[in-house]
């Protein structure tokens, strides 16, 4: 696989829409993609919980990462650079309000980013994945209207690929690192 790789698209997706699609890995430009990145020290204790963030197709990375604050960057996320990146199939959008597709979910990320910037982030119940799923929900993305945070880590699992080797070992090192300590421990204190 190239650097450059086009998400899959209908024959019913215009042209110009097709073309904002592609995404460059060596830059760091996931346009029409949803994006995650470990967070130290949870994501080590539970290597499928992370940050999450949604990006518009000119490639902006929106991330819901604290207390009314939404990130807004072109390559980076709130806590780091993206380490897996799930490419969004434009036909998967089902309500455009009467709008193009990639007008929709640009609307639906801006949208969702101007709710979040003036909420209070808690880590379980109004976080990152909140933030992604209100605005898949608003798309009615692949005909689910309730996104949330479950489908969100169980989508991302199943169909989020690694930007290199490297960024899939940033997110592995620290949970391997943390079972060799247990087991280490373990045997130790049985001595």
């Amino acid at each position: 696989t190239g650097a450059s790789t086009h998400v899959g698209m209908s024959s019913t997706v215009k042209d110009e829409e097709a073309e904002v699609a592609f995404v460059d890995k060596k830059r760091d430009f996931f346009p029409l993609c949803l994006v995650w990145t470990p967070l130290p020290l949870l994501t080590w204790l539970l290597p499928f919980i992370g940050h999450m963030g949604i990006v518009t197709s000119e490639g902006e990375i929106h991330d819901f990462a604290g207390a009314y604050y939404v990130n807004k960057s072109p390559n980076k996320m709130g806590f780091g650079n993206v380490t897996k990146f799930w490419r969004i199939d434009l036909s998967d959008i089902k309500n455009t309000r009467g709008k193009s597709k990639v007008e929709a979910w640009d609307d639906a990320i801006e949208s969702s980013s101007n709710a979040y910037q003036s909420m209070m982030h808690n880590l379980v119940c109004n976080n990152c994945h909140s933030h992604v799923a209100k605005a898949l929900n608003q798309l009615e993305f692949r005909g689910i209207k309730c996104w949330n945070t479950v489908f969100l880590i169980f989508y991302m699992c199943s169909f989020g690929q690694y930007v290199s080797w490297s960024r899939f070992l940033q997110t592995y090192v620290g949970f391997v690192l943390m079972v060799v300590f247990t087991i280490v421990l373990v045997c130790v204190l049985k001595i």
